[in-house]
């Protein structure tokens, strides 16, 4: 349990996009369209000082290059390796899904959490999330969206030995920051 902060915030993925399309629907039917694309630095070893701080050893879980090539590439991220051992990648997304057990549309990404939080040495966080074509997200559309968060989610204050199991197709799920010591353990899961 953190000493302060920390708390995990879920949000119902389709109620998120019925009022983004309701309040900004220029923008989302672009993203639905194109997709969104992320672009992100990762380090060479993990930076703490930093939210965008996993390296790409932690990222890919090799300290081998090549095999985190191959795991970038079949993920269908493209990368480049920078001179001081960080690796840049770029990923494609699909934003906007149908899920396919409820036929609803779902706000299916993390653009709010990389234009807000993926900020350090190496990143820029208004550069993190963009469209395809490189347009930057714009700002006011990203304002709509934090009210948004701020309307529908539903905070959760950890406590030792808490669990939480989240269905990734329906919620969005989001962390804030807490001071240390903490601990998170994570796992994903499929059907």
């Amino acid at each position: 349990v953190p000493q302060s902060g920390g708390q995990t915030s879920i949000a119902h993925s389709n109620v998120t996009y019925n009022l983004m399309k309701e309040r900004e629907p220029e923008c989302v039917k672009k993203i639905e369209k194109e997709g969104v694309c992320y672009t992100r630095v990762l380090p060479d070893g993990d930076d703490i000082t930093s939210t965008v701080g996993r390296g790409w050893q932690n990222t890919y879980l090799t300290n081998d290059r090549k095999e985190a090539e191959k795991a970038a590439t079949k993920r269908g991220t493209k990368f480049e390796w920078l001179p001081d051992g960080s690796m840049k990648t770029v990923t494609n997304r699909t934003a906007i899904q149908v899920e396919e057990r409820t036929k609803q549309k779902t706000w299916f990404n993390s653009i709010i959490g990389a234009y807000t939080t993926w900020e350090d040495a190496r990143n820029d966080r208004k550069k993190a999330v963009t469209f395809p074509n490189g347009e930057q997200m714009p700002e006011e559309v990203m304002d709509t969206l934090e009210r948004v968060f701020e309307e529908v989610g539903v905070n959760i204050t950890w406590q030792h030995g808490d669990v939480m199991m989240v269905d990734n197709r329906l919620a969005l799920h989001a962390r804030s920051p807490g001071t240390a010591p903490r601990r998170i353990l994570a796992a994903l899961c499929d059907e």
